[in-house]
Order: structure tokens, then sequence, then C-alpha cells
């Protein structure tokens, strides 16, 4: 999924891009950086969707990840991240990081578009 995020992009923006409300999905990879697993983790409204660290960690360590990307779609079709979608990140990777599994992206699709947490240096490795 790393070595090659043209294609990762694409797939998500036809998978999310249209849907009426947000989709919070977690990709988990291995210490190769390969894909183990998609977990939805949270289905919403318009503008929120819920997502519980404890359940992000017990999956990552029940599928022995090393690894996470975090993705969601706003469906107002912005791809702009919010407060809450900065402090979620900022959340999810300190808590995470504790337990050896780094956080390697947030993306956020909009309608055709993205925004990425590591592109723009959002992403705290500690």
């Amino acid at each position: 999924l790393l070595k090659n995020k043209k294609l990762l992009i694409d797939y998500l923006k036809a998978f999310l891009s249209r849907l009426s409300n947000e989709h919070f999905y977690i990709y988990y990879l291995n210490k190769e950086n390969e894909f183990i697993q998609e977990s939805l983790q949270g289905r919403g409204t318009v503008n929120t969707t819920s997502v519980y660290l404890r359940e992000v960690a017990r999956c990552a360590l029940l599928c022995k990840a090393k690894g996470l990307i975090l993705v969601h779609n706003h469906p107002s079709g912005l791809a702009i991240p919010s407060q809450a979608d900065k402090k979620l990140t900022d959340l999810i990777t300190k808590a995470v990081y504790t337990v050896g599994i780094t956080v390697h992206d947030h993306l956020i699709i909009g309608n055709g578009e993205y925004f990425s947490f590591a592109e723009q240096g959002l992403i705290e490795r500690s």
C-alpha cells in the first residue's frame, strides 16, 4: 500500500468519495508495510463519526500490525481536516506508538480530492 500511494488514493476516491455519511477505516500493515486487513472503525453522520482508541489498539494488536493508515471521507466533498480530525489523529498516533505501532498517514477523501496528514507534515512520531 505504501509503495504505490497513487493506486491507494485512486481506490479510496472511488470507494469513499460519494458516500453520504462519514466512514472511518483503518488499514493495518505488517512490518514490511504490506496490507494485513481493512477495518471499518466508525460510520457516522454527514459531518462526524466516533472512533474509539481502545478498539483501534485492540484490532492492531490482534492482527499483529506494525503500521496503520487512517482513512475517512468528508461527505461535504471538501478534503480539509477539521480540528477534531487533527486531534483524533494525534490521539491515535500517540496511543499506538506506545505499543510499537506507527501511524503512517491519515487520509481524508473528498469528492475527487484527498488530504494527506503525512504529506503536510502533520503526523507526529511520538
